[in-house]
């Protein structure tokens, strides 16, 4: 006997109270599996939309990080300008420094000479007369 044979012989033997509980087994059974069909077709859909999500998450924390490279990049780079700028600058002020010393000097050094005549110092009569001994002539 085939397989659908015996179902029906099965099936006729039972009483009809016997009839409806098998088809409310075989209904809840349907139920479940159904039940159990849509909640892995859910969760296939949740799978898919997270993995898109992490796709995306992925490419913006590449995008990021690139960015990041470029800015650290920009920072070492101005990093290196503020370094030279600074020495420039402290080379500037040392020679501020040392032009002021010299100028002090010069200017101490000026005052003082300003300030002593050597006694020979000519007089304008001195002056011309030595002129016209040379054959200049005198105003």
């Amino acid at each position: 006997m085939r397989i659908t044979e015996e179902f029906k012989l099965f099936v006729e033997q039972l009483s009809g109270w016997q009839r409806v509980k098998l088809v409310l087994v075989v209904v809840v059974v349907l139920g479940l599996m159904l039940s159990g069909w849509m909640d892995s077709c859910r969760t296939m859909r949740e799978v898919k939309r997270h993995e898109r999500e992490a796709a995306v998450a992925k490419r913006d924390a590449a995008e990021h990080i690139e960015r990041a490279d470029k800015l650290g990049k920009q920072a070492a780079k101005i990093a290196a300008e503020l370094k030279i700028s600074e020495e420039k600058r402290n080379e500037a002020e040392q020679n501020l420094k040392i032009a002021a010393s010299r100028s002090a000097d010069a200017r101490a050094a000026y005052e003082l000479v300003r300030g002593n005549r050597s006694p020979d110092t000519p007089t304008a009569d001195a002056l011309c007369k030595s002129l016209a001994e040379l054959g200049y002539a005198c105003e």
